[in-house]
């Protein structure tokens, strides 16, 4: 019985031997081609026997080896992030890891990369050198909301102080004056929701509108410096400042559309909870959500109408959550992870990354950020601290400031506390800024 199962076992595994080695023998077609071969033959000429070497083509069939198809597997995205998204509704809040879902879901109008801007889903970056940004002079009087010599929003009243055309600065006293207003017009492309309906102008109007609500929770900074945002036509709008605001980036001014054939009925109040803003809104960006799991992950698909021809390049992108700093990183080494975000990854999990770049497993990616530590110099003292019947002004004495620095060492702090992974800096922008001071 035994040896009977023992060659049963034995005829099994040859069994698969030979179907493993059929998977693995390439496979070949039959084929028919012209061969030339040059000939030489024995030939009778004028009653003498001579060689002849000449050029033949021959149809031959042959048996070739044809190389097996590719098939491209699809191409899912696997991102693993500390925390669960709020809420997609761009006005809800502003939590990170929402904003990490909301820019595949919603079209960037522009993007920021270098420390500049780029035009994405508007045709062009407004300017006031291309003539689609302009200071207009207008004249101001009594009751018009104009930004005052402080920056502050104000109705003009006599005694505000205001900064004129000219660049002066006046009391309103009653007589008008002239005051710069900037003016800017934007451009979209024309982009598409996600449910096949044109993006439009009105859209985006529609969007100011609803941020300028008092029930929506979010920056009515820019709001209250705008004197009115209005479509200009179906793709274009126009956004014009109130006098005296000197909007450094003028060009950021356009609202972020919504689509208003599918929110409309909506009160602002209502925006911040129902299922179609905050959990499955209709977008313009290169991908939709197709399931959001509470607790698990959001699963995106591509946008079918997606304006921009052959976008998005991935099949799907989910986004897992794992509030575990460790688990993140064991799926990550594991591969069940593309990418981990920085919500999920502290700076005291920076030794391990590195390590696991110096052995090939991980690709971590440390960027210098805006905030710095630094060491402030009370250089002379406030009221009656110092000056004779205090503290000595010790650091008026540029001497002693300069000890202070070369005292300490910067480049130590930043391979020991930052792992070597910043910089020191000699100045408040990083030396990688376009503006940064050379020599």
């Amino acid at each position: 019985m035994l040896n009977k199962k023992r060659w049963a076992i034995i005829a099994l595994v040859v069994a698969l031997v030979a179907v493993a080695l059929a998977a693995c023998t390439p496979s070949t077609e039959t084929v028919t081609v012209e061969v030339t071969r040059v000939v030489t033959e024995t030939v009778v000429e004028e009653g003498q026997t001579v060689e002849v070497t000449r050029v033949v083509t021959e149809t031959v069939v042959e048996t070739v080896e044809v190389e097996p198809e590719v098939v491209a597997g699809p191409k899912d995205l696997i991102v693993c992030m500390a925390q669960e998204p709020d809420t997609m509704y761009p006005y809800g809040g502003s939590m990170l890891a929402a904003s990490a879902v909301q820019h595949a879901i919603y079209e960037n109008n522009l993007t920021t990369l270098s420390y500049g801007y780029q035009a994405r889903g508007l045709d062009k970056v407004p300017s006031l050198a291309d003539g689609d940004a302009v200071l207009n002079v207008v004249e101001v009087n009594a009751g018009d909301t104009v930004v005052n010599a402080a920056g502050d929003v104000v109705a003009v009243e006599e005694g505000t102080e205001l900064v004129n055309s000219d660049g002066e600065t006046v009391t309103f006293d009653g007589t008008p004056v002239m005051m710069e207003q900037l003016v800017v017009d934007f451009t979209m492309k024309a982009r598409v929701w996600s449910d096949g309906e044109p993006v439009k102008a009105s859209d985006s109007v529609y969007s100011f509108n609803v941020l300028s609500d008092p029930d929506t929770p979010a920056s009515k900074f820019t709001v209250e410096r705008t004197a009115s945002y209005e479509a200009t036509g179906d793709l274009t709008t126009r956004w014009t400042g109130v006098p005296g605001f000197k909007d450094s980036t003028y060009f950021t001014n356009f609202w972020q559309p919504f689509p208003e054939h599918v929110w409309g009925s909506l009160t602002a109040a209502e925006m911040l909870e129902s299922e179609i803003t905050s959990r499955m809104p209709v977008g313009d960006g290169p991908f939709a959500i197709q399931e959001w799991i509470a607790g698990d992950s959001i699963r995106l698909v591509p946008n079918e109408y997606y304006y921009v021809e052959g976008e998005p390049y991935l099949d799907s992108v989910t986004y897992k959550f794992i509030p575990d700093t460790n688990q993140l990183i064991a799926q990550l080494l594991s591969g069940a992870c593309d990418i981990g975000t920085q919500d999920g990854l502290g700076a005291d999990q920076a030794p391990f990354l590195i390590e696991a770049e110096n052995n090939g497993l991980l690709t971590p990616y440390f960027q210098t950020g805006t905030v710095y530590e630094h060491i402030d110099f009370g250089v002379n003292s406030y009221g009656d601290y110092g000056d004779g019947v205090g503290r000595p002004d010790w650091f008026e004495d540029v001497r002693v400031r300069q000890a202070m620095t070369m005292c300490t060492d910067r480049q130590s702090m930043v391979d020991n506390i930052l792992y070597g992974r910043s910089e020191v800096i000699n100045t408040y922008i990083p030396s990688v800024h376009p503006l940064y001071p050379e020599g």
